[in-house]
């Protein structure tokens, strides 16, 4: 789209256009050649964003922008703003570079989501853009009581207009226009504080009700970790050793509130020993926490002010250890981000690998010394190389570093591959040069990029001169190949070698020998589990005996591999309850439902409950399964855990489905999760007409704004036991795929993807994504390889063969 305003710009928009016509600076979205151009010719930014925030959150935000910047010569300027042009109200400059003087309006250029200042507006040194318009709504979640941003990776300018790539690192001010009753959580620092209760502070405005706080950030960051919340919060404050940290939340269970003491010391915990592994002190003037019912991700390291999602943080009354690990891995994950990500950013998001390798690489470093008592290398291969595994063994597997050339496909590149491979190389690449030369080598990267931008490269060339090692021969394997080797293996011995990344076939002799020789504890044994269920899928252990192997395993006394084996248990239980007759059925789920009732450990009796709820389908269980909802008492399990359990009761047992919800719903207390359970169990409606409906609903982008509560809705709708109703929705929901893409965030279309296709083993279902993949041979590969990914289970269970 092309908008021309004001009849002086004609000539302007003609030479615009005729320069610009044989390259790509104004593609939709920010392309490689765009950031190129901006990089080359502009430096020192600066900007200062204001917004009013309606308490109402169907009425519009409106802001305004101020950005300075220097200009190494005059040059047309090009900002992003993915909005309808309508939504610009004007764009002026000052020839004063420092704020004073008169704002002189500008003839610009819009087109394709960007803003052409046109270069005789603009001159060698200073310069200063002001810009005002309505707020796009994309990177603004706004929920009743409050709204928080989330940009990454490019969704700075869905919201206001910018420079929305990230080596254009920017100093912030804001200025925000609130409810008086609102709290905001943002990067900076406070400029005005009026009273001592820094949760209510700010200054009254004109309009009644309301208030203004600002704030400033003197580290340059970019765009995506720019970010603000602000709403109805509380506020706790902690200190330890002399860091000061908060943590904003809307949480109103005590049990869960009194969790955030250890929360922040986890926090304090992992700042300490980043600060003591760079050499460098934490890199920024403030931190907080901020927990958000809801969030899209686990966790986003913004600036001053991290996001987590609320069930990720706060735990269950007795968690077990995979939750108490996940969080704390969670925890020291985004902590590390405030070097590797933040302090020294990618410079393009190719690299954006970069920073998670670092952050989850260090998460299992920093966890280990927290849980002295648990086996970590036995964690770190189901966490990491059984993560990376699960989308290592699919078609649409990827390379640890991907090509991009324009930042709206960027979101594409996550997967579990950069975010679970990419820590398996850089252990084994640490292993090659040495911990000493590997934390010299870290600590020079650290200093010498930071607050700016660093490719992989750039790293590699630090690491070399610490080691004689061939990094570069070794990153060519390992970051640039898409590879998932697989060897037959020469004796069973290899199914528990535990510094082997791949597929390990074994025959039907060497698994006897194994079973006959399995290792009694530690990370081999992890290995041989994780062997044999490769083996599993690719149908050279038969799913009962596997699952018979796996029961065995669960019996034991060590939690880490006693939920693995439970895990590996879904899927093959799955296969049976399709093709073995009821009472074999039966008989495999009372033995994992045994489980919960007699084994030693609580946590194992917790994972056992969650996996029979999830699976059962004998009469009988799932009359025991009512039972423990009825009574609503169980020690194992917590409120979400009960949330689950009504939504699988109303699929099991239809003519109670109204009875089980409503008084379910009763029983929550919390607004934030009535919210949610209101908006889910919708989807375990018993009148598939209603399905259907809502279903449909999710084709508009504003009702698949929650993302989390979305994807619950998506795979109720395709839940396993109502799998031939719902083949109908698989089609129609692929081909939103690229939509999804443009509205949702990072993860969106890859969790969309697996939560359609996860419930479907059926040739109808195989079907439906074969003719969909077939009739789009056309689609971009980085999303194709989302549907690969989920569509693995389908080929297999559709194949006659493995699946490789």
């Amino acid at each position: 789209m092309i908008r021309f305003f004001f009849t002086s710009l004609l000539l302007t928009s003609l030479y615009i256009n005729n320069v610009f016509a044989q390259s790509h600076l104004l593609d939709e979205g920010i392309s490689w050649e765009l950031a190129q151009y901006r990089k080359e010719r502009m430096s020192n930014l600066q900007y200062s964003l204001e917004f009013s925030i309606p308490e109402d959150k169907s009425e519009a935000i409106e802001g305004k922008m101020s950005v300075s910047f220097d200009l190494k010569y005059p040059a047309e300027v090009i900002f992003d703003f993915n909005e309808s042009a309508d939504k610009l109200h004007s764009v002026s400059y000052r020839k004063n570079p420092n704020g004073k003087g008169k704002e002189k309006a500008v003839d610009w250029l819009f087109m394709n989501g960007h803003i052409v200042v046109p270069r005789k507006y603009t001159h060698a040194g200073k310069n200063q853009i002001c810009i005002s318009f309505t707020a796009g709504n994309q990177g603004l979640n706004r929920r009743d009581g409050y709204v928080y941003t989330l940009f990454v990776p490019d969704r700075a300018h869905t919201v206001f207009p910018c420079l929305d790539q990230p080596n254009m690192k920017a100093k912030f001010n804001l200025k925000l226009e609130i409810p008086s009753s609102w709290s905001v959580a943002q990067n900076g620092n406070e400029e005005t504080i009026t009273n001592n209760n820094k949760h209510k502070k700010g200054t009254p405005t004109n309009k009644e009700g309301y208030k203004t706080q600002s704030f400033y950030l003197d580290t340059p960051i970019p765009t995506y970790l720019f970010a603000f919340a602000a709403g109805e919060f509380q506020y706790k404050k902690y200190e330890e050793d002399g860091y000061n940290i908060g943590a904003y939340y809307r949480e109103t269970d005590s049990a869960r509130i009194a969790q955030l003491p250890e929360i922040m010391h986890q926090v304090v915990f992992s700042m300490k020993w980043q600060e003591d592994f760079t050499g460098v002190k934490y890199p920024f003037p403030k931190y907080d926490l901020v927990i958000l019912p809801g969030f899209q991700f686990g966790g986003m390291e913004h600036v001053g002010a991290t996001f987590y999602n609320d069930n990720t943080l706060f735990l269950p009354n007795n968690p077990t250890p995979d939750e108490q690990l996940k969080r704390t891995e969670l925890i020291s994950h985004e902590t590390s981000h405030m070097w590797f990500g933040d302090a020294v950013t990618m410079n393009w998001f190719d690299d954006v690998w970069t920073k998670e390798v670092f952050a989850n690489y260090f998460a299992a470093e920093i966890t280990e010394p927290l849980f002295p008592n648990l086996d970590h290398e036995l964690n770190w291969l189901r966490t990491y190389q059984g993560a990376a595994i699960s989308q290592d063994r699919t078609e649409g597997r990827t390379s640890i570093r991907q090509p991009l050339d324009n930042m709206r496909y960027a979101g594409l590149i996550y997967n579990n591959i950069i975010y679970n491979k990419a820590p398996v190389m850089m252990r084994k690449m640490v292993k090659l040069m040495g911990k000493e030369a590997f934390q010299r080598g870290i600590q020079k990267y650290v200093q010498n990029y930071k607050y700016d931008n660093a490719t992989w490269p750039d790293l590699i060339e630090i690491l070399d001169a610490e080691t004689d090692a061939d990094l570069k021969s070794f990153s060519k394997e390992w970051v640039d190949t898409a590879n998932w080797p697989s060897r037959k293996a020469k004796d069973y011995t290899e199914a528990y070698d535990i510094d082997y990344y791949g597929y390990t076939e074994l025959t039907e002799e060497q698994i006897d020998a194994l079973m006959n020789n399995f290792p009694k504890g530690g990370a081999k044994k992890m290995a041989a589990m994780m062997t044999l269920y490769e083996n599993y899928l690719n149908k050279t252990i038969e799913a009962r005996a596997f699952v018979d192997i796996m029961l065995d395993i669960a019996n034991a006394d060590d939690p880490l591999s006693c939920s693995s084996a439970i895990s590996y248990m879904g899927e093959p239980l799955r296969e049976l309850q399709i093709k073995s007759n009821a009472e074999e059925i039966e008989t495999i789920e009372k033995k994992i439902y045994e489980l919960s009732k007699s084994h030693s450990l609580t946590s194992v009796k917790t994972q056992a409950l969650r996996l029979i709820i999830s699976r059962a389908v004998s009469p009988s269980i799932v009359n025991e399964l009512y039972e423990i909802w009825k009574k609503n008492d169980s020690p194992l399990l917590s409120i979400n855990d009960y949330m689950t359990l009504s939504y699988e009761l109303a699929i099991r047992m239809p003519a109670k489905a109204n009875e089980i919800l409503a008084k379910q719903r009763t029983r929550i207390t919390n607004p934030d999760r009535l919210s949610q359970f209101d908006f889910v169990s919708r989807a375990v409606n018993p009148i598939e007409t209603e399905r259907d409906n809502l279903f449909n609903s999710l084709k508009q982008a504003e009702n698949r704004r929650i993302e989390p509560w979305t994807l619950s809705v998506l795979y109720y709708l395709n839940h396993p036991l109502r799998d031939k109703e719902s083949v109908k929705y698989i089609r129609p929901a692929l081909e939103l795929l690229p939509e999804i893409q443009r509205t949702g965030d990072i993860f969106f279309p890859g969790n969309w993807s697996s939560n359609l296709l996860s419930g479907h083993r059926t040739k109808e279902a195989y079907n439906e994504v074969e003719n969909f993949l077939s009739a789009h041979p056309e689609m971009l590969q980085l999303l194709k390889n989302k549907v690969l990914q989920a569509h693995y289970h389908l080929q297999r269970s559709n194949s006659p063969v493995s699946v490789k």
